[in-house]
């Protein structure tokens, strides 16, 4: 192969990253709390610990915040526990994150070589303080080594998280852009093709690209489809949303 075809080679995987680049996602901060243990075991730290193997799976564009900011933002609010929507809001608000994700450890079964554990997790989009995503993940874990119980139930946790973010479905995707100004709460889109978008579909909206990227501007849910564009419901707002702005799918109502 000559020189110029490697250059030519060189220019076209250079183009496929811009490529793809342009059309990511912004980052999406994500807060996960603390897991209810609905399980019967008491392993040291099992909120804790399900919370960070939770974290540790979610899948990009998600970024999971770090724990101790999460944890000394919940101990600021001095709320009970479980959180009503309003306090995981406040949280969320405070630390800055585009959805929190809260959950149980719902059995734990230890086995003489392995353990399996299962986890039901719930996305909650603080802006409107709907519930966008539920689902359960199971993990098994199985060694012929000798093993301490917590580190064989650490093994399935990371296992039922990474099957709970996949139960979830895709992860966020940049699918178009707001076209027009709001008429009342309804917004128009133009959609990425070929964008396919799930009944009910909860979108954010952020500013437009090339603008500094912020926290999201407003979230939607998609009311209409038709062909390459659609008619956006506003479910809550936090500023106005100009023409251009993106619209990232982030999950569904219920």
């Amino acid at each position: 192969m000559t020189l110029v075809h490697l250059c030519k080679w060189a220019l076209v995987g250079v183009c496929c990253l811009l490529l793809r680049a342009a059309a990511a996602a912004p980052p999406l901060s994500l807060a996960v709390l603390p897991f209810g243990n609905l399980s019967e075991y008491r392993g040291r730290l099992l909120d804790q610990r399900a919370a960070a193997a939770v974290a540790a799976a979610a899948p990009a564009p998600w970024q999971a915040l770090a724990a101790p900011a999460v944890e000394q933002a919940l101990e600021g609010l001095g709320a009970p526990w479980p959180l009503e929507t309003a306090d995981v809001q406040r949280l969320c608000a405070q630390v800055q994150a585009g959805a929190a994700v809260t959950g149980a450890i719902k059995t734990v079964q230890v086995e003489d070589q392995g353990a399996q554990v299962t986890i039901f997790v719930e996305v909650v989009e603080p802006l409107s303080g709907e519930t966008i995503g539920r689902a359960s993940g199971v993990g098994k874990f199985a060694t012929h080594d000798a093993l301490p119980v917590d580190e064989r139930v650490d093994q399935a946790l990371q296992r039922a998280a990474q099957a709970a973010w996949t139960a979830l479905g895709p992860p966020p995707s940049l699918v178009g852009e707001v076209t027009g100004p709001a008429v009342g709460d309804r917004l128009p889109l133009k959609l990425r093709a070929p964008a396919r978008l799930p009944d009910r579909a909860v979108l954010l909206l952020f500013a437009p690209d090339g603008a500094p990227v912020g926290p999201p501007l407003a979230a939607v849910v998609v009311q209409t489809v038709a062909d390459e564009t659609a008619q956006v419901g506003v479910l809550a707002r936090r500023a106005e949303t100009p023409a251009g702005a993106q619209a990232v799918l982030v999950g569904r109502l219920p």
